[in-house]
């Protein structure tokens, strides 16, 4: 973390508010001239960024011709961040990466680069070292439209309809859909959003990274009273709608018991050893399709044994990969 560019301007900071607390009356130029290497004009921006960002009681005195505090009790708020903090907040904006593809990488990073101009002159990691030190994988996401992003986030946030042409996977001509945004959902680095196609008359969801020609019209809507996200998807397997809810229950060879025990699979997960060193594990969710993936990237090593239908989808498509390998 490069700190060198941020700790001028977090000292002047502290510099001008000794000097006006201390009821002198400093003005830009006399200021400017006792900290050295800026200018009034830098001088009275960091004056007017105080009264803006923390509202700071500075005014003018044209009998002394300097600025005071027309509020004495006025104090800058206190920056503690340990160490331990600090080098979390390092690796954080490493993190940010996985983001670079979409339209909110831009505003994580200016709202990054001002918390770090906050910081204090001892808040300090040197970006050599961190990069050395930590490696973050990305993970692929889709190339969303700055202009559909802003749209579609405005439609959201105002509870406006919207229009865009969506090319679902597997076609290759568009329909124009008219939506009802409900919720926004990122899922694998890929964001979406969940709400009522008003054509269908039922609650879809649709990729942001598939929307074009997308239109903020000025018809308001009401989110239904009744509407709740975990109704439609499972936060931890997928975002397929589907309100059906099951039970699955899968048992988990010993060969990686490891790594089953040293996570949580799903919130509402319940793991049994059994004598064997074999586990069982159980958890509810309306997202059969995405499990049914997760358990065949286990190969031999995970059995479904319920529900039926997850044991069905899992059987068919194992028949189907087979068939691919079958020897003419």
């Amino acid at each position: 973390m490069d700190r060198g560019k941020f700790k001028p301007k977090f000292n002047r900071i502290i510099f001008i508010d000794k000097k006006i607390r201390e009821g002198s009356y400093p003005n830009a130029r006399t200021l400017a001239e006792e900290y050295e290497g800026v200018s009034p004009r830098t001088i009275k921006r960091d004056i007017e960024w105080l009264r803006d960002f923390h509202e700071a009681p500075i005014e003018y005195s044209f009998q002394n011709k300097g600025y005071y505090y027309s509020e004495g009790s006025f104090s800058l708020p206190a920056l503690r961040i340990s160490e331990s903090e600090l080098f979390s907040m390092a690796i954080a904006e490493q993190a940010l990466a996985q983001y670079r593809n979409t339209p909110i990488y831009d505003s994580l990073c200016q709202i990054f680069e001002k918390i770090k101009d906050l910081l204090p002159e001892k808040a300090t990691i040197e970006s050599n070292t961190m990069n050395s030190r930590f490696t973050i994988f990305e993970q692929a996401s889709a190339m969303i439209n700055r202009s559909v992003w802003n749209t579609a986030m405005q439609g959201l946030e105002e509870n406006r309809v919207i229009l865009f042409d969506y090319t679902a996977p597997g076609y290759k001509k568009s329909v124009r859909r008219t939506f009802q945004p409900y919720h926004a959902i990122c899922h694998k680095s890929q964001w979406y959003l969940i709400g009522l196609e008003e054509v269908k008359q039922d609650i879809r969801i649709f990729a942001l990274s598939r929307m074009n020609n997308l239109i903020l019209t000025n018809r308001v809507f009401s989110v239904p009273v009744g509407f709740a996200i975990e109704d439609f998807v499972d936060h931890n397997f997928g975002i397929f709608i589907n309100q059906q809810n099951y039970i699955v229950r899968l048992r988990v060879a010993a060969e990686v018991h490891t790594f089953f025990t040293e996570r949580i699979w799903h919130e509402k997960q319940e793991l049994t050893e059994q004598t064997d060193g074999s586990l069982l594990l159980s958890f509810p969710t309306n997202q059969l399709e995405e499990v049914m993936f997760w358990v065949m990237s286990w190969g031999e090593h995970v059995v479904v044994e319920e529900p039926k239908e997850l044991v069905d989808m899992v059987r068919t498509r194992l028949e189907l990969s087979l068939d691919n390998y079958k020897k003419e």
